[in-house]
C-alpha cells in the first residue's frame, strides 16, 4: 500500500503462482498416467524450472505486500517442488539415457511413508497404508 495516496503499488500475484502450479500438475499427470514417456523428463524439468522463477517472484511480491502465508507457501513450493523437481528430472533423464543407476528411495512418498511408519527401509512396511 502506498503511504502517500493509499493506492496499491502491485497487483495480487497469487494467480500467476497458481497457474505455474497447475501447469506442473498437468505435466506430472501426463507423465505419471503414461500419456508421455520418460523421454519427456527434460521438458518437464524445464517447465518446473520455469515455474520456479514464476513462483519465487510471486512469493517475494506477496511477502513484500505483507501476505506472509501466501508468500511463504509460494516460496516453499518454488524451492522444494519446482526447482528441486526440475533439477531432479534433468538428472534422472541423464541417468536413464546413460545407464546410471540411481537410488531414488528418498524421493517423495517413500520418505513420507517411512516417517509415518517409523520402520526400517523396506517396501513391505508400506503395506500398512494400502
Amino acid at each position: 500500500m502506498n503511504q502517500v495516496n493509499g493506492t496499491k503499488d502491485w497487483s495480487n500475484p497469487s494467480p500467476a503462482g497458481l497457474v505455474a502450479l497447475a501447469v506442473a500438475s498437468f505435466c506430472f499427470f501426463a507423465l505419471l498416467s503414461g500419456r508421455v514417456t520418460s523421454g519427456a523428463l527434460p521438458l518437464l524439468g524445464c517447465w518446473l524450472i520455469g515455474g520456479f522463477v514464476v513462483q519465487v517472484v510471486v512469493a517475494l511480491i506477496d511477502l513484500k505486500g505483507g501476505n506472509t502465508t501466501g508468500g511463504n507457501t509460494f516460496l516453499f513450493f518454488s524451492a522444494f517442488f519446482m526447482l528441486t523437481g526440475g533439477i531432479e528430472m534433468l538428472i534422472k533423464f541423464n541417468a536413464i539415457t546413460n545407464g546410471i543407476s540411481l537410488d531414488t528411495r528418498m524421493d517423495g512418498w517413500y520418505l513420507v511413508f517411512h516417517l509415518l511408519c517409523g520402520r526400517q527401509h523396506s517396501l513391505k512396511h508400506l503395506q500398512c497404508y494400502f
